[in-house]
This record gives C-alpha cells, structure tokens and sequence, in this order.
C-alpha cells in the first residue's frame, strides 16, 4: 500500500516536471527566434540610416508591395549609386545583395524555425518623407524621412493546430545631412 502510494507521488511529480520542462524549452525557443529578428531588424535600419546620411539625393518608387530606394551619393550622378529593395522572403537587400558582404539574410532558417514550427517574413518596408506646410522648413522636410519596417513571426509550435502571428516593428527617423547641406532654397 505504501509503495503504491510512493509510487503515485513520484509519477505525479515525474509529470508535472516534464510538463514544464515542455513548457520551459518552447519560451526558449521561441525567445531565440525573437532575439534573431531583433537583431535582424536592427541591424538593417542601422545600415539604411548609413546609406542614408550619405546621400545627396534619393528617389523613391514601390516594386512588389515594398518601397524602394535609389541613394545617390552626388546629386548629378544619373544612375543610383544603391538602390534598396525589400521582399518578403528575403528582407532587405542593398543592391540586389544582402548587407554586410552578403552575410545578412533575414532569418528565417535556422533553428527552431522552418516547417510546421516557427517562419519569419518581412510583412511591410516603407519610406515616407516629413512633411511641414511652412515654406521656409521645406529645404529640411525634405531631407527628413521615416523608415519602418515590420518583421512577422507565424509560429504553429504547442498552438493546438492554429497559427499565431507577433508583429515586430522598426520606425527610425533619418535626417539626410549632406542633402540638407547641399540643397538649395
């Protein structure tokens, strides 16, 4: 009777140990793949930001949903010295090639992530330039511009069969000095 009953407790406790042993790795996993689109994120908006200080002049236009960016460095030059471009599968490429020598891709495979687990898309790349009605502010609303991004994360792991979808937004507020020190009134 007494070894039944020990043997009861030790498997109740067995339980509710790998319960939230469970409970524990999923957090971990799911903190990892968070951790990696932060980091992603950031690094890209830091990237845009240099690009961007440095230019005397930028076009902007959309292709497939997102916006894109032609930097030149001198105003005369007639075609982009960068151009950057976002999609949903790769993220953001600077021309045409992920930064940093090619080494940043979003972070979409790897581990925890993939199949029936955990996919990270980029679902939204904009710029839109500061707008100001007062005339004399023109020179620095032009040379003043927002960039967001928006990085999502489906996870289909411990859900009971259902997707859910976390939103991860960068906004930075770039000023283009050599544009503004370069433009006239």
């Amino acid at each position: 009777m007494e070894l039944t009953a020990v043997m009861t407790v030790v498997g109740v406790i067995a339980l509710g140990m790998g319960v939230g042993f469970k409970n524990i790795l999923y957090h971990y996993q799911h903190d990892a793949v968070r951790q990696d689109i932060r980091h992603y994120g950031n690094i890209i908006m830091r990237e845009i930001q240099k690009e961007l200080s440095a230019a005397e002049k930028i076009e902007e236009d959309h292709l497939e949903g997102f916006s894109r960016l032609k930097i030149f460095y001198y105003k005369e030059n007639l075609t982009p010295d960068m151009i950057i471009t976002g999609s949903t599968d790769d993220g953001v490429k600077f021309n045409g090639e992920f930064p940093l020598a090619g080494t940043l891709g979003l972070p979409k495979n790897g581990q925890y992530r993939g199949e029936n687990k955990r996919g990270i898309m980029m679902t939204r790349f904009d710029i839109r330039r500061h707008v100001d009605t007062r005339p004399n502010l023109y020179k620095f609303s032009d040379a003043y511009l927002y960039v967001n991004l928006i990085l999502s994360l489906e996870s289909s792991v411990y859900t009971d069969g259902k997707t859910v979808k976390e939103e991860f937004p960068f906004l930075r507020k770039t000023f283009m000095s050599s544009a503004y020190i370069n433009a006239k009134i």
